[in-house]
């Protein structure tokens, strides 16, 4: 590994050459790591280094898939699946010494990975004024990988979310917006949508050719009989919720 120190009157990207200390060797092609510290102007002093860290937001989530679920038991629930391109070359460990400290410093959440990632999301009823104040931000949370391909240092990783505060699925024929972003302990990426769900569940229906059937008739009761109607196919529900209305005919 090469340290070059430039002349101290030679301009680097807008810095001083006595105010920056450039690391470069071919095996980090593409590895950006950066140190702060604070030089006082008079006596020379300076603090010690700050961590190493990735200058640049973590790349946002990626293949985004939502799907909306219904439970007899659990209710609704609305389960957000993403990716991580967490491709990180694993040639810093073989810078030497500097190499090591890079890693260390990136594996403390100060690295191109992300680490925590945040939700947020709204209901689509809000005239075009008032929606971008909707929005309902979520804590941010840790980024769990449910699931790795290869890898520690170069993967792909899948992530899971679940909402399931059924307050968001309470009003039939409206719509709930999500977006994502991911972050680490210094950036956030840029928010991506997540899905625009149509919060309606289609009706059961009735088995085909099938009709009331009137039994035990008696003059102040009577038993209706029927098939079971048909759940909506995908959803999950079963218990089904049965109304009979009825209607006194005068007599002729």
């Amino acid at each position: 590994v090469t340290v070059e120190d430039y002349p101290p009157t030679q301009a680097i990207d807008g810095f001083r050459a006595s105010e920056l200390r450039v690391l470069r060797d071919r095996s980090l092609a593409g590895q950006v790591g950066v140190q702060l510290r604070v030089v006082m102007r008079r006596g020379g002093s300076a603090s010690p280094s700050s961590m190493w860290f990735y200058p640049e937001p973590p790349q946002p989530p990626s293949d985004i898939q939502s799907q909306l679920t219904w439970d007899d038991v659990a209710g609704a629930a609305l389960i957000v699946r993403w990716q991580e391109d967490a491709e990180v070359a694993s040639k810093l460990l073989a810078a030497g010494p500097i190499g090591y400290a890079v890693c260390h410093d990136f594996s403390r959440a100060n690295g191109p990975l992300a680490t925590r990632y945040q939700v947020r999301l709204r209901l689509c009823n809000a005239s075009e004024e008032d929606k971008e104040d909707a929005w309902t931000m979520l804590p941010p949370q840790l980024l769990l990988p449910e699931a790795e391909d290869t890898g520690s240092w170069s993967c792909v990783r899948s992530h899971l979310w679940a909402l399931r505060d059924q307050k968001w699925f309470a009003q039939a024929d409206d719509a709930l917006e999500v977006e994502l972003r991911h972050g680490n302990a210094l950036f956030w990426s840029d928010w991506v949508q997540a899905g625009l769900m149509e919060l309606d569940v289609l009706p059961p229906m009735p088995v085909p050719g099938n009709h009331l059937q009137f039994d035990d008739t008696q003059a102040d009761a009577v038993r209706l009989t029927w098939l079971p109607f048909l759940p909506t196919a995908g959803t999950g529900l079963r218990d089904l919720e049965y109304r009979v209305l009825a209607l006194e005919l005068p007599d002729c």
